[in-house]
């Protein structure tokens, strides 16, 4: 953490508190733009005994576009994964590649995505808002839904300003989306997608539950073939 008081750097750079929580707005000319800080914990175990253990944090920036469309922008490697591929055809997304070759993009609108995407303006900034340390990459996620554009940043240690030094290539992004016209298929939020939007601590759990789930597949597989091939 910075030396100087993290609410008074964030209100420097024009972000007002809401209260007392770990949301920080900022009034840009795209709209509100939100901050918000979720620590993350887990479980851990010494024999018996039991504590909780600090995960990091999650740093997500989002801004409300009411653009109805859809795509998501990964680590190349996550987006790969088979069960997420799976699960992108399921509901008929389209892959898209990108010039940023350690990244993949999924969207229902293959050319309309492809041309927003392109433009320079996104191809320039997707470089400073995925790092180049895989690792770190895999934490990074930017997402079109059809109410918000979120980016989502998984940071061992938070630093404010790693964090407002994404702030102006997040925007040329949502501006870039914005200029993109109106998109060939209009989308709504799902019930599901609504109820996650109005939990966003219940978002975090179930994103840390997701990524466990997808560590221990292949261990899951082998067992499963091990009591298949063993009956």
């Amino acid at each position: 953490m910075n030396e100087q008081d993290p609410i008074e750097l964030l209100a420097q750079n024009g972000f007002r508190q809401l209260g007392v929580s770990r949301r920080f707005k900022r009034d840009t000319q795209l709209g509100e733009l939100t901050l918000l800080f979720q620590p993350l914990r887990k479980t851990k175990y010494v024999g018996e005994i039991r504590y909780r253990k600090s995960a990091g944090c999650r740093v997500t920036l989002s801004l409300m576009l009411y653009i109805p469309s859809r795509f998501t922008i990964t680590d190349i490697e996550i987006g790969n994964y088979r069960f997420i591929s799976y699960l992108h055809k399921k509901r008929k997304n389209k892959k898209i590649g990108l010039s940023h070759s350690k990244l993949i993009a999924w969207a229902p609108a293959k050319e309309w995505t492809e041309n927003i995407l392109n433009s320079d303006s996104v191809t320039s900034s997707l470089p400073y808002l995925f790092s180049e340390e895989i690792n770190k990459r895999k934490q990074q996620s930017l997402i079109l839904d059809p109410i918000n554009l979120s980016y989502a940043y998984r940071m061992q240690e938070i630093d404010l300003n790693e964090i407002l030094d994404l702030v102006p290539y997040f925007l040329r992004i949502g501006s870039a989306i914005k200029q993109g016209g109106v998109p060939p298929q209009l989308l709504t939020l799902s019930k599901l997608e609504k109820f996650m939007s109005n939990h966003p601590y219940l978002l975090a759990v179930l994103i840390m539950f997701g990524l466990m789930i997808l560590l221990l597949l292949p261990v899951l597989s082998i067992l499963f073939f091990a009591v298949s091939f063993s009956r």
